[in-house]
């Protein structure tokens, strides 16, 4: 089993340490094991997101993983990333940083619209309109080339009444230009948690994964890749949804994937 996205209680959302998460992959039985934490961005005016670690904590957070790389290298690969949305006014800093820490990869997770400071938020989408903006920046941020796969292509949906013709346009669009920029798609799992506990959460919508989206993506083609999306180290031991969704996308006919070309390997 691989995985390529795990958060840490930097980004202020998420608990337990490094060490936890590291201990409960090999656990479960994880041959290779990647954080991709929220990324942090330079804010020109100051902002100081509560859903990601600060920019001065980066360092810390690379060297921490890449320490715990070396611990363990008997027994597990760790690499180290970053989860990033398409913010075109850090897209210059973001691609320094990757040289420049030497990042084994990106993923693009598009949470909100431009910026998080203010910008909407694709989690609560419930019209159109919102559909279209997200297909939009999604498509734009995959073509930029940067970013290693797209993640929770269908998080859109969080917050939406019912798959439509502006879902249906939106998957084809996704799914056709990660087959363009060859990407792979991921089938999140953090997503089946926020569904079975729908009824904790403000967001009533249809959720994530969606099974119109899968087999869209089923249809076109698309290379496929299963990612956790943990924020606590209890949900790395949930073996049964990966097995799950190995099965489900074997159902649909979908190639999946368990890795990428690295950035850096180093």
């Amino acid at each position: 089993m691989t995985n390529y996205h795990t958060h840490t209680a930097r980004c202020k959302h998420a608990t337990n340490t490094d060490e936890e998460y590291v201990q409960a992959a090999i656990e479960a039985g994880y041959q290779v094991f990647g954080f991709a934490d929220h990324s942090p961005w330079p804010y020109e005016n100051g902002f100081v997101s509560g859903i990601r670690m600060d920019v001065e904590q980066l360092d810390e957070y690379l060297s921490s993983i890449r320490e715990l790389r070396a611990r363990y290298s008997d027994r597990i690969q760790l690499k180290v990333g970053l989860e990033c949305e398409y913010f075109p006014a850090y897209l210059d800093w973001l691609k320094r940083t990757i040289d420049e820490k030497k990042l084994n990869y990106v993923i693009l997770g598009n949470h909100h619209d431009l910026t998080d400071d203010g910008g909407f938020y694709f989690g609560v989408s419930n019209q159109p309109e919102h559909i279209h903006r997200y297909t939009e920046r999604t498509v734009a941020g995959m073509r930029t080339g940067l970013f290693s796969y797209l993640a929770h292509p269908d998080v859109v949906m969080r917050g939406y009444p019912e798959f439509d013709d502006a879902c249906r346009e939106m998957a084809y669009a996704l799914c056709e230009t990660a087959n363009e920029m060859h990407m792979p798609l991921e089938y999140n799992l953090m997503g089946l948690e926020y569904k079975r506990k729908k009824d904790q959460y403000p967001w009533k919508g249809v959720g994530y994964p969606d099974d119109h989206f899968w087999r869209i993506a089923a249809e076109k083609k698309c290379r496929v890749i299963i990612g956790l999306d943990s924020h606590k180290a209890s949900h790395v031991l949930q073996k049964e949804d990966y097995l799950d969704a190995v099965q489900y996308l074997e159902s649909l006919g979908i190639e999946r994937v368990i890795g990428f070309p690295l950035r850096y390997d180093v």
